[in-house]
């Protein structure tokens, strides 16, 4: 029996569970020598997908590391929270959104854990929750970037490893969103030394060389998601998270709050720059933040007026604030309407009956 490309990836996944399932019984004495506060992953990403109780809000994976947005553009940087309705799309169909990772600096805490644990992983989710022209269900879109600190403990930067460019991320970058409406998740995690997938992937990155495992799987269906996160938790085991965030809903048209689905705290979805931080480091954040500014990537001190190279006055920036920066592209898609084809066909048939008769040679004169 022939099966679709979808549902074929669907079928290597659910197959590969039980390989997974005893990978990780084989790797399972998982022990930390260290305070660092680490949970059971699948605790988080087991109910990832399921849809929310009645009355019970979705939950991070550890209180204090909900992640809290912020915009920038030439007015400077502002929570989320303050951009009004008129700042999105005005557009009544069907978006596209391309997401490219900017910078990654952890805290100073975190980046002793990190340097502990000696990984990181960024995972983005978009999730559609409107079937595509009414016929696809709705599907998924997730990146995964794991990046793995070198010999003095520290993690690489996205622009060394080449994560800015637009096309990384996966090979089809942009995110479909029927009616400008989905649900947007970021997590940024380090598992622990003695799992199973730390060792996988850190060998991987040896043999490599400085490139770490990137994963995108451009709109994949939401059960192929689930088997996928329900095998890599397994194999992850324990982790410590830096920012973590349940599915939340997110609006990039205007005409996507005019429907009255999207809830009153959402995501507002704009071209443009994206700063994320854990909740816990809101209050540190805020005495810089007027002085602010994103320049590729990193959070810069526009009072630092050095010569110093970017990416040092970056690290100096807010040192104990642990932040993560996205460039976010948003476009309508827009349908040709049976109208437009019509007139093209009428178009080309006149054309090309003009051009018959002008191709046809001149009578014989009798």
């Amino acid at each position: 029996m022939r099966s679709s490309r979808r549902s074929f990836f669907e079928e290597v996944l659910a197959s590969a569970g039980a390989a997974a399932l005893l990978a990780s019984k084989a790797g399972a004495q998982t022990t930390s020598s260290s305070d660092i506060r680490q949970i059971q992953t699948s605790d988080f990403w087991g109910s990832f997908y399921d849809p929310p109780a009645r009355g019970k809000p979705r939950k991070s994976a550890v209180a204090g590391k909900d992640v809290r947005y912020l915009y920038y553009d030439s007015t400077g940087l502002r929570y989320i929270d303050r951009l009004q309705k008129q700042d999105l799309l005005a557009h009544s169909g069907d978006v596209s959104v391309s997401v490219t990772l900017g910078q990654f600096r952890p805290g100073r805490e975190d980046a002793r854990a990190i340097k502990e644990l000696q990984s990181s992983q960024l995972r983005i989710d978009c999730v559609q929750t409107k079937p595509f022209l009414n016929i696809l269900a709705p599907s998924t879109w997730i990146a995964l970037a794991s990046l793995f600190t070198d010999s003095a403990g520290k993690l690489p930067s996205l622009q060394q490893l080449g994560f800015q460019q637009s096309n990384v991320l996966s090979g089809q970058n942009k995110v479909i969103l029927p009616g400008g409406a989905g649900k947007f998740a970021v997590n940024i995690s380090s598992m622990t030394k003695e799992s199973t997938l730390h060792k996988i992937l850190r060998q991987g990155v040896s043999i490599g060389g400085k490139v770490s495992p990137l994963f995108g799987f451009p709109a994949i269906s939401i059960p192929a998601a689930q088997a996928f996160t329900a095998i890599y938790s397994l194999l992850e085991e324990r982790a410590h998270f830096v920012m973590s965030s349940p599915q939340i809903d997110a609006a990039a048209t205007q005409h996507a709050l005019e429907t009255g689905d999207i809830p009153p705290a959402f995501i507002p979805l704009k071209t443009g720059d994206y700063i994320l931080v854990p909740v816990e480091h809101v209050e540190t954040l805020a005495p810089d933040l007027p002085y602010l500014q994103i320049n590729q990537g990193w959070l810069v001190d526009q009072r630092d007026k050095s010569n110093r190279p970017v990416d040092q006055k970056g690290n100096d920036t807010a040192p104990d604030v642990t932040y993560a920066t996205i460039k976010m592209t948003v476009a309508p898609i827009t349908l040709p309407s049976p109208s437009d084809s019509s007139s093209d066909q009428s178009n080309d048939s006149s054309s090309s009956g003009k051009s018959g008769q002008s191709s046809k040679a001149p009578p014989k004169k009798k």
